[in-house]
């Protein structure tokens, strides 16, 4: 069915009664594209990083929509993480929704000993969550930090003319969201690997600049990335500083394609 607003006055035709959930709901359809889990701003104070090798860790400052309600965190919050007793326990840290509360706040998802990562809950009106990190603790007090934010647009990203200049890639990188850049200028702090890229739509080209001093590797077909989100490749490709390469998206086998002209595909 077809929907306009925001209309004032009386309840005719596409006017309804405004709620902030109207709001909200508008900010997670151009923000986050309608993607649950999608919520973290890019490039906005320190992303909602997490550090530490021991209990407390620390959650920088950042911000984020979750389910379209806005989050903002000025300082680092300390987050206690306790050593588990008999085996390896997986907790995971979220930004959680709480409809009766009316708060969105950083909350840790205790795991069971021995088992995997809690589950979200997003049940839309009670209680949305969105990941951000996934912590495993042994009983021997050694912490693994696993990055589970996913990015949506900026007011910056928003603006921008098609080129999109991410925060500096520090780790491999799976399902890659490049937004909605047309340019992809990307930097690493040594040579990472990029395994496929999210968003593909068939016959969307985007082009990867990299503007940093340290190479890319995009692989061909890895099962690190969903397998819609992957290179079809005649092998990995190296992308070395200043080096520039053209994907476009082949909806029919749903595969990024190599469609740089002077290149082997």
């Amino acid at each position: 069915a077809e929907t306009s607003r925001w209309w004032s006055g009386t309840t005719v035709g596409h006017a309804v009664s405004f709620s902030p959930d109207n709001l909200a709901n508008l900010y997670y359809t151009l923000y986050c594209r309608q993607s649950a889990n999608k919520g973290v701003l890019r490039g906005v104070m320190s992303e909602l990083n997490l550090t530490g090798s021991s209990s407390p860790l620390t959650l920088a400052a950042g911000a984020a929509f979750v389910r379209g309600y806005e989050y903002e965190s000025g300082a680092g919050i300390s987050v206690a993480v306790s050593t588990p007793a008999s085996s390896t326990r997986i907790d995971r840290i979220v930004l959680r929704v709480n409809w009766t509360a009316q708060t969105v706040t950083a909350v840790l998802l205790s795991g069971t000993e021995g088992g995997g990562a809690p589950a979200l809950t997003q049940n839309f009106g009670v209680t949305w969550e969105i990941p951000l990190w996934k912590v495993t603790v042994t009983t021997g007090g050694v912490f693994t930090l696993t990055d589970e934010r996913e990015f949506c647009l900026s007011v910056v990203d928003l603006m921008m003319s098609g080129a999109l200049s991410p925060a500096q890639i520090t780790a491999n990188q799976n399902n890659y969201d490049p937004l909605s850049a047309q340019v992809l200028r990307i930097s690493t702090d040594a040579s990472r690997d990029i395994t496929g890229l999210a968003g593909g739509v068939d016959g969307r080209v985007i082009v990867i600049e990299n503007v940093g001093s340290n190479n890319a590797v995009l692989k061909d077909e890895s099962g690190s990335s969903t397998a819609a989100n992957r290179f079809a490749l005649l092998a990995d490709i190296t992308l070395v500083p200043d080096q520039s390469i053209i994907f476009r998206y082949d909806g029919t086998s749903q595969r990024w394609r190599n469609a740089s002209p002077d290149s082997p595909r």
